[in-house]
């Protein structure tokens, strides 16, 4: 497609909100940079620079004015980001915590409005609570803000249910803290996405006992209806799902309301792999279609015209609290407010300018949501098809099939005499002189339904090709993005959007329906027909997944590299240049090479787009070990990297489960959220050996996620009584073709010269507890050596005891474990201990801690350090931290 060139002053006439909106995001960006500085400093220079605009202006200089003004953009974003950032009043939670006023992990007593229905996540009932007040000794304070209150759903009959709605009002006695990162290279920055949302604190009743709810005693009577109306229609789902099928129900209620707590991991998981998440989320398909049910409703009862868009606008603002007012459902609502106003003035929106005005005034109203995943994909999939997909369709799609879609009209000619419309010409001929034919060699009366046919085949054609560009469009946009966030390249998005977008479309409008009718008629009949949809989309999702090739898991592209990318695409739709096609190859070569390198046939080191820091600048010349303890909460997770580069992976964390019994498979996976996302940002694509000390969950519970994203050479475990837990991930490791090995003690290896030794457990010797069957291994590599204990505690350690300079303490610091005995045979220079920040079993304990300080060691922590790192040549070494950088370094 070629297009004349347009330049920036040009663009910026025909689509002003274009660069203020990308001005505002780039101050609203830097503020990340920005720690100190001086507010007022800052808006006297924002003044000066727009007095320069105006003096400019003045003066007639347009250019200099327009330079000024973009600046002025700039720093306002900046601004308003560090307000939303710093500026807080007193009684902000924020400033209470720093004051002293709200303590941290003591009990007090709350008050506050539950904002959402309280959802069930593992062991605990979850809501979101604006906070109203605290009890200080004997007297209320007002406190303003939010937290996420988790309640102990116990289960047991003689509690009260710990049950909470929108719109209750509640007082509880709870502990407060801050919320908290996994400190790792890759890891996901939960603090922010809370931010995000304007939690600033995570706040546990540990029983329903220490909860008063008074309900439906907040919110306005608007936000009420909407909270008992969305309530209503879960309840229909819930038990439609009860009587009929709970996986039908959990999609309905997805794409419905946007709730997918029952939707399952593996649901979710296929729809991710086939690119097809987003049809889950509410966004602009739900407002679009809201909006012409309505539209065609208000005119059938006689409505005038031009009053028709406001209760329409009204139904979707209700949709939209009713659903949450998160960054798609916000984006989709400004569009179609603009565009309304647009024709309220009799002018008609420009798209791009549309959407840029919609993001600059979000930007202005959420300064954070720029970081947010859900506006960044939102907005960038407008932008594709609006900067991409039209244009594409308006230049080359319509001119082809346009003339076709007029054959056998002599009024309808299509002159034009651009190459497109010139080929959409010669088509028209063709199919005219191919009609006239038939109709002279077989039937006169073939003439008529063979022009129709010409026609409705090119209206077929024009509808299929505008979906396919559109998918294409959006694919390309987003695929870098997905790539970085999500570890996964999905080939078959494109042409799985094009049967998975109608059809949940479908869903979409057979819920209502059901809905409505079931509030109308008291019939739940229709949920039938919506259940068959959903079936129909999950088996067609599930079609597409599972076709070979569909999907890969890919490592960390450099964020710099997508930035640039995205940028780089969306200035070139912008100005319109002669090879639009050239962007395009760039992302699709950036996303080859990353399918190369996961499929292990481009080296990682020969891409220029591997993330700067995945390595780190070497100690010497000579090839280094690198062992990594990992910060995974409550558990363990070591990588060891030798000097051939290969990888070994010992345990990999899990969440400790709050109550006994099986964990949920819908939990948070710290083996995909955590683990396989470290080494991805390390562009690690295969694990030569996968090693399980033992099978509790808080070592065990990551490893199945490393099976499904890693290829592994052997999966090396301990031999002891029978644990369903090995037992599974066995059984996981076997059907993955992935060898297994029950390791002893006395085995012996060495990997690019690093000598690896297994330490326990003991062939045939029967221990004490499944934490002293812990598998120990002992790295040595030339003057530096180190212990991984895993959980031993003591007879197991004696045996295992060996001089090491480097101990992982075992079992996170118990008092158990790490006894005297053990630490005057390894006589250890540093000591690490993996443990979570406030952990219910007191962990390290203190009587640990005297013990390795009496005998010299230096205590390295990850819950204060994160991810800790040991880098050694066998004779240099360095230590460093996520958190703080290089710890220490020198000559061993």
């Amino acid at each position: 497609m070629r297009k004349a060139r347009v330049s920036i002053r040009e663009c910026c006439e025909g689509s002003p909100f274009v660069p203020l909106a990308l001005c505002l995001a780039a101050g609203i960006a830097s503020a990340g940079l920005v720690e100190t500085y001086s507010f007022a400093a800052l808006g006297t220079a924002a003044a000066a620079v727009i007095c320069t605009a105006g003096a400019a202006l003045a003066r007639n200089r347009t250019n200099i004015c327009f330079l000024f003004g973009l600046l002025a953009v700039v720093l306002g974003g900046l601004l308003l980001r560090l307000a939303e950032r710093d500026g807080y009043a007193g009684e902000d939670v924020r400033a209470m915590v720093a004051t002293g006023e709200l303590p941290l992990s003591e009990p007090i007593l709350i008050d506050g409005c539950v904002l959402e229905d309280g959802a069930r996540r593992g062991a605990d009932i979850v809501t979101t609570v604006a906070l109203r007040g605290l009890r200080r000794q004997e007297a209320w304070a007002a406190c303003t803000g939010k937290i996420e209150l988790h309640v102990a759903a116990l289960d047991d009959p003689q509690l009260p249910r710990a049950e909470v709605r929108a719109g209750d009002r509640v007082r509880a006695w709870v502990s407060c803290d801050r919320p908290r990162n996994f400190e790792n290279p890759g890891s996901g920055d939960r603090v922010g996405f809370l931010a995000r949302r304007g939690i600033f604190l995570l706040a546990r009743a540990r029983s329903p006992r220490l909860i008063e709810v008074l309900p439906a005693d907040c919110g306005t009577p608007w936000e009420r209806a909407a909270a008992a109306v969305r309530r209503w229609m879960r309840e229909r789902l819930r038990d439609f799902g009860t009587q009929v099928d709970p996986q039908q129900a959990a999609v309905l209620s997805s794409i419905l309301l946007g709730d997918s707590t029952d939707l399952g991991s593996a649901v979710r998981n296929d729809f991710q792999n086939a690119g097809t998440y987003h049809v889950l989320v509410v966004s602009g398909l739900h407002v679009s279609w809201i909006a012409w049910v309505l539209t065609r409703l208000f005119r059938m009862t006689g409505m005038p015209p031009s009053l028709v868009p406001v209760p329409a606008t009204i139904g979707i603002m209700f949709y939209a609290c009713m659903v949450g007012f998160q960054a798609s459902i916000s984006r989709a609502l400004w569009m179609f407010a603009l565009v309304l106003a647009g024709h309220c003035v009799f002018r008609r929106a420009s798209p791009a300018n549309t959407v840029f005005a919609c993001g600059f005034l979000l930007l202005c109203a959420r300064p954070s949501w720029l970081l947010d995943i859900g506006f960044q994909l939102s907005f960038l999939a407008v932008c594709a098809i609006v900067l991409m997909g039209l244009p594409f369709l308006q230049h080359v799609v319509q001119p082809l099939f346009d003339p076709l879609r007029h054959a056998g009209d002599q009024e309808r000619l299509y002159l034009q005499a651009d190459p497109w419309h010139a080929r959409g010409r010669r088509l028209r001929f063709s199919c005219e002189m191919l009609v006239e034919a038939c109709a002279d060699r077989c039937f006169s009366g073939l003439g008529g339904p063979g022009v129709t046919a010409c026609r409705a085949a090119a209206a077929c054609g024009l509808a299929a090709a505008g979906m396919i560009v559109v998918s294409l469009a959006v694919q390309t946009w987003l695929e870098p993005i997905l790539a970085y966030y999500f570890n996964r390249l999905s080939w078959v998005g494109p042409a799985a959007n094009l049967a998975i977008v109608p059809l949940a479309s479908l869903v979409l409008a057979a819920g209502m329906a059901a809905e409505v009718w079931a509030g109308l008629a008291h019939s739940a009949s229709l949920f039938r027909i919506a259940g068959f949809a959903a079936s129909a989309l999950l088996a067609a999702n599930r079609w597409f997944t599972d076709l070979p090739g569909a999907w890969q898991r890919c490592p960390t592209p450099a964020g710099i590299w997508v930035l640039a990318g995205v940028i780089l695409i969306l200035l070139w739709c912008l100005l319109r240049p002669l090879r639009f096609w050239i962007p395009c190859l760039l992302v699709g070569l950036e996303l080859l090479c990353l399918s190369l390198v996961e499929s292990g046939i481009l080296p990682a080191s020969r891409v220029p787009f591997r993330p700067a820091d995945s390595r780190g600048a070497p100690i010497s010349r000579l090839p280094a070990l690198r062992i990594f303890f990992l910060d995974v909460g409550q558990g363990d997770s070591i990588g060891v990297q030798f000097p051939d580069g290969r990888v070994w992976v010992i345990d990999a964390g899990g969440l400790h489960p709050g109550q006994p019994g099986p964990p949920d498979e819908d939990a948070f996976d710290i083996g995909e959220a955590v683990v396989s996302r470290f080494y991805w940002s390390r562009w690690v694509v295969a694990l030569d050996r996968v090693i399980l000390t033992h099978p509790h969950r808080d070592h065990a519970g990551g490893i199945p996620a490393l099976l499904r994203n890693f290829p592994a050479g052997r999966l090396d475990y301990a031999e002891g009584a029978e644990d369903p837990s090995r037992a599974e991930i066995l059984r996981q490791a076997r059907a993955a073709g992935v060898p297994v090995h029950a390791a002893v003690a006395g085995e012996k290896c060495e990997v690019a010269g690093v000598s690896v030794r297994v330490l326990n457990p003991p062939r045939g010797r029967p221990f004490r507890s499944i934490n002293d069957g812990s598998l120990a291994i002992r790295l040595e590599f030339g003057r530096f050596s180190a212990l991984l204990a895993g959980d031993m505690e003591g007879p197991a350690e004696t045996a295992a005891a060996m001089p090491s300079l480097l101990l992982k303490v075992g079992h996170h610091g118990s008092r158990n474990a790490t006894l005297d005995p053990f630490l005057e045979q390894v006589r250890p220079r540093w000591a690490v201990i993996s443990v979570g920040r406030k952990n219910p079993f007191g962990n390290p304990s203190t009587e640990t801690l005297q013990r390795l300080l009496r005998h010299r060691a230096r205590i390295l922590v990850t819950a204060d350090l994160g991810a800790i790192s040991f880098e050694t040549d066998g004779s240099r070494y360095r230590i460093s931290s996520h958190t703080l950088g290089i710890l220490e370094q020198g000559v061993l």
